[in-house]
């Protein structure tokens, strides 16, 4: 029963899609409001058996309110091996709203999709203030995969991913201060949050290519990838060496070197780093030679193929490179919007329910069958 309810909601987010333009706007903001409100009831209500669920219950009985905790922004709390800012929510809901574990659930699942869905909303905007897109456009979008296992998973990375599309608004509009105090917050709940400094940097300093460019390194990678399922990754076993050395400096900073440990060679290319790869080729053909913003956005995008690629041995690595290929909700939200030949159009929503629904059958699978 709980997952036809999903089901539902995938149904409903493909037909908002295919009928995109169609509803006025207090329509569309009623339905974004029962669709966020229901989305975070339905991840707050999770099976048991989903990852992560337990271990965040565990943190969350372990957070004496009667205790007195000395937040350290360079360090984790001992006890929970967690984020003193993370460890600091706990505190203060319990100590306001009580000792309700699904009702915390809720309350993080809805501000942290909502805070995402809406700082997209204004990345779009930002690049093409032409034609507004609406919040339930970029949910029905973004919870497929990045809900479901953000909100539903990886709560503390889907606070992450919040802080960072944020950071980047706030990059964007040259507001460096608020990206500075955005990424300590952020950081302070999620040390993965450190990596928006990588996205600034990529949105601005990464060279903006021709499309054939963006074709011939999706090629390249294509290659390096049936080679890597080909040899079960040990021809690429030097690569791997230098790559986890970069890495586990950068994870020193963030302490998460514990990916590292579980670092597994003979991992292949799946079908989610697959799937990835064609998302960024569909991306690529709907995006203009001359559309230079929204190329930024797509150089992002790239790097989380790339990382797709610089990770593969580590396990967990996708909380990598999520951070990055949650961009391309933003690129769909523009190009859904934009006012082209009705043949490209339906091009475009076709894509878009492809995106939407692989999303969901990688995200219904982690759900159900983590170990595979």
């Amino acid at each position: 029963m709980y997952y036809a309810c999903l089901y539902i909601f995938l149904i409903y987010a493909c037909l908002l899609i295919m009928f995109i333009g169609k509803i006025d706007k207090k329509g569309n903001t009623l339905l974004y409001i029962i669709f966020l409100c229901t989305l975070s009831v339905l991840f707050a209500f999770r099976p048991e058996k989903v990852p992560d669920f337990k271990s965040y219950k565990w943190i969350f009985s372990i957070i004496d309110i009667t205790k007195k905790y000395c937040p350290n922004l360079l360090k984790r709390e001992p006890t929970t091996d967690t984020e003193y800012g993370f460890v600091g929510l706990i505190f203060w809901f319990k100590f306001l709203l009580g000792n309700y574990y699904r009702l915390f659930l809720f309350f993080i699942a809805i501000i942290s999709l909502h805070f995402s869905v809406v700082y997209i909303k204004k990345i779009v905007l930002l690049i093409n203030p032409e034609n507004e897109v609406e919040c339930i456009t970029i949910l029905c979008l973004f919870f497929p995969y990045y809900g479901m296992y953000y909100q539903g998973i990886a709560i503390r990375g889907g606070i992450a991913m919040s802080f960072i599309i944020a950071t980047l608004y706030y990059y964007m509009q040259k507001k460096y201060i608020c990206s500075i105090i955005t990424i300590l917050l952020g950081f302070a709940i999620q040390r993965m949050t450190v990596l928006a400094v990588l996205v600034c940097l990529t949105y601005s300093f990464f060279p903006i290519l021709k499309k054939r460019i963006y074709y011939l390194i999706s090629a390249l990678l294509l290659i390096c990838a049936i080679i890597c399922n080909l040899t079960r990754g040990k021809i690429l076993i030097p690569v791997y060496n230098f790559i986890e050395w970069i890495f586990s400096k950068i994870f020193i900073v963030v302490d998460y070197s514990g990916y590292l440990s579980r670092a597994d060679v003979g991992r292949t290319f799946d079908k989610k780093r697959l799937f990835i790869l064609i998302l960024f080729l569909g991306l690529i053909y709907f995006v203009k030679e001359s559309e230079i913003n929204i190329k930024r956005l797509l150089n992002i995008v790239l790097c989380s193929v790339l990382l797709i690629f610089a990770t593969l041995s580590i396990v967990g690595s996708e909380r990598i490179y999520d951070l990055f290929s949650c961009f391309s909700v933003a690129i769909l939200g523009i190009k859904l919007h934009q006012q082209t030949k009705k043949n490209l159009k339906l091009s475009i929503q076709g894509f878009s329910l492809f995106y939407i629904i692989c999303n969901f059958v990688i995200s219904v699978r982690i759900w159900m069958f983590p170990h595979l």
